[in-house]
């Protein structure tokens, strides 16, 4: 791809160890002991709250810790500090002298916690644990544009129609346009593996609107074919309320190197024609059969080639817009970071210096974005592999930036 970029009443501290996971095992994390601890404890994310907490319009994580050895006293008390805060936001425990607590921040981002076991004034042992709560990107919904329609993601209409057909192509271009909508939201998500971010289409009522990006999917056009999206470059997330655009129009655009005869030959069996190139330009004709009733099942039944046809298609279109809304939140969280050109794998643009097939990198393509490597419209059979993804350098920046603890 190509992207433009700017560069409960509380009783007493109980020292009871935790109830263990449904699983009887331990949920994952690591035991951090003092050099010559009294005793060995361990951060842990509580297993039924994986998930984001919310909080007087912030959001949080849960935490225990696990006393390993020896066996605590009535006399042991908790405490928790925060040692570290997320961009200098307000961190803060529901609990802080209790094995379990809540911890809360205003802002996403690193924070770094602390538990000590305390007796007699005393600290017997510590643990340390970098952490985050999550940054949300809220992606806007794709609708019924003038690109899905030449690409054949809508019914064609006929005056002979009765009333349960055109009730029957009404619903079904719903339930495309909502496929779509879930495939990009998965698809964006995907490669942010170990990363604290949640792709939604509409972020949860409590967490503040200065701590969402909102990702605009638009029909806009850039005055140069190959661009597909933008955002500026926010080196360490310092501003979690952005506003990235990604460019549905462009997507569908072919023709042009990034895309080639791949994107054409899984497009048309369904499409009405292919989007210009650039603004004003005009529209390639194609010969496919928009989708129809019954045409759209995921997955699809083995041997129907129509829905098998399609599902191709639905699968291409939100990898490849996927793929885009994950490189600009790539850009909005810093990547590529580094002063001048060539510094830290940074090239003049913002992107990756060495380009190979990355998402960062300043172009990629249709064929590398979807992880489609052939497709033949006569069986409607697709091989492929594992679309585009971030380099360990570009991922060890991001989890740096929202760790996820365990």
């Amino acid at each position: 791809m190509t992207s433009s970029s700017s560069s409960p009443k509380q009783g007493p501290p109980s020292v009871q160890v935790p109830p263990r996971t449904p699983s009887g095992k331990q949920p994952p994390g690591e035991l951090i002991a003092d050099p010559k601890p009294k005793c060995r404890i361990g951060i842990f994310l509580t297993a039924a709250n994986r998930n984001f907490m919310t909080f007087g319009g912030t959001t949080g994580v849960e935490l225990f810790i696990a006393i390993a050895n020896p066996k605590p006293t009535d006399t042991q008390t908790v405490k928790w500090s925060v040692v570290r805060g997320a961009n200098d936001g307000n961190v803060r425990f529901d609990k802080s002298d209790q094995l379990i607590t809540r911890v809360f921040a205003d802002k996403p981002n690193n924070t770094k916690v602390k538990v000590e076991i305390i007796e007699n004034g005393q600290s017997l042992c510590s643990a340390e644990a970098e952490i985050s709560v999550p940054q949300f990107f809220e992606v806007g919904r794709v609708s019924f544009t003038e690109t899905f329609e030449d690409l054949g993601f809508t019914a064609t209409p006929d005056p002979k129609d009765s009333m349960a057909v055109k009730a029957a192509k009404a619903q079904l271009e719903l339930d495309t346009i909502g496929l779509i909508n879930v495939g990009i939201l998965d698809a964006a998500a995907r490669p942010f593996d170990g990363v604290n971010v949640r792709f939604v289409g509409k972020a949860p009522p409590a967490v503040l609107a200065k701590n969402v990006t909102s990702v605009a999917l638009t029909e806009f056009r850039a005055a140069t074919s190959n661009i597909l999206g933008e955002a500026g470059l926010d080196v360490g997330n310092k501003d979690p309320n952005q506003t990235l655009e990604v460019y549905v129009a462009q997507h569908g655009a072919e023709g042009s190197s990034p895309f080639g005869a791949l994107f054409r030959r899984v497009f048309n069996p369904i499409a009405r024609r292919y989007p210009a190139q650039k603004a004003g330009g005009r529209k390639k004709k194609a010969f496919g059969t928009p989708i129809q009733p019954g045409d759209v099942l995921i997955p699809p039944r083995p041997g129907n080639v129509r829905q098998l046809q399609v599902a191709a298609a639905i699968y291409a279109l939100t990898q490849f817009l996927g793929a885009t809304v994950a490189h600009e939140a790539g850009h909005s969280l810093g990547l590529v970071p580094g002063g001048a050109a060539g510094a830290a794998g940074k090239d003049a643009s913002g992107h990756n210096a060495k380009p190979a097939g990355n998402i960062m990198d300043a172009a990629t393509g249709f064929a590398v974005d979807t992880g489609i490597q052939r497709y033949d419209p006569k069986t409607g059979k697709l091989t492929r592999t594992k679309p585009a993804g971030f380099t360990a350098a570009n991922l060890a920046i991001l989890r740096k930036i929202l760790p996820v603890l365990g």
